[in-house]
């Protein structure tokens, strides 16, 4: 299911208000996956889009460029979230059972174990965890990050319009207009929110080292 519907999408783009879905949804589609790219959510298999919609992840420790950390005090992070469920947890091949052997907290997206007897395995690849995480309606659950989805899929829309007025201001070189992937305001919400990569970070840090502004305090919440 899109993370945003194809009203949604017609909420904040006003010129689709008349078109079908499949004119409409595709630019949700580039919103959510690119948006998402830039945060830093993997995608939860090879050939498929990033996504902030709710999806199937498998994880493990020490292996993937996504990976499950142990963080002491028998806590496992999970690298997505917020985390929906559990499906299965292997840890060097036994079978962890929710209620049991560990507890979720999902918003946090940590496995905590409950039973004295287990440790999380220390080995690579010992942990294997299959999961469900992401939003399945983002208005009603994470409303900062559906305004931003919203925004930059208006933000899409127009983005022809605007290189077209820029190409005719430099004798039709639009070669040498580069617009960025995600405009800075955005970035600074995502900021915001808590969900920005390092690489999007630095790159927002420099946009506002060069219009003067100052550099705000890092960020400790989530998506809201």
């Amino acid at each position: 299911m899109p993370v945003l519907s194809t009203g949604q999408i017609q909420g904040f783009v006003r010129e689709l208000v008349n078109q079908p879905a499949s004119t409409v949804d595709p630019l949700g589609v580039a919103a959510d996956s690119q948006l998402a790219a830039f945060t830093g959510r993997p995608v939860a298999s090879v050939g498929v889009r990033t996504t902030f919609a709710e999806t199937t992840y498998t994880h493990k420790t020490h292996e993937g460029e996504a990976k499950c950390y142990v963080r002491g005090f028998g806590v496992l992070e999970l690298p997505v979230g917020p985390v929906v469920s559990v499906t299965s947890v292997s840890n060097d091949g036994v079978v962890l059972t929710e209620g049991v052997h560990f507890r979720l907290e999902g918003q946090a997206r940590t496995l905590t174990l409950i039973d004295s007897s287990v440790e999380w395995s220390a080995s690579w690849a010992g942990v294997v965890v299959v999961y469900r995480a992401g939003f399945t309606d983002v208005e009603d659950t994470a409303y900062g990050l559906y305004e931003c989805l919203g925004r930059y899929a208006k933000w899409l829309h127009d983005r022809p319009a605007r290189q077209g007025k820029q190409s005719a201001a430099l004798g039709g070189a639009s070669e040498s207009y580069r617009e960025p992937t995600v405009p800075d305001e955005i970035l600074a919400d995502l900021d915001a929110l808590g969900l920005l990569l390092p690489r999007a970070k630095r790159r927002l840090k420099r946009a506002r080292h060069r219009a003067g502004v100052p550099q705000p305090p890092s960020p400790s919440g989530g998506a809201s």
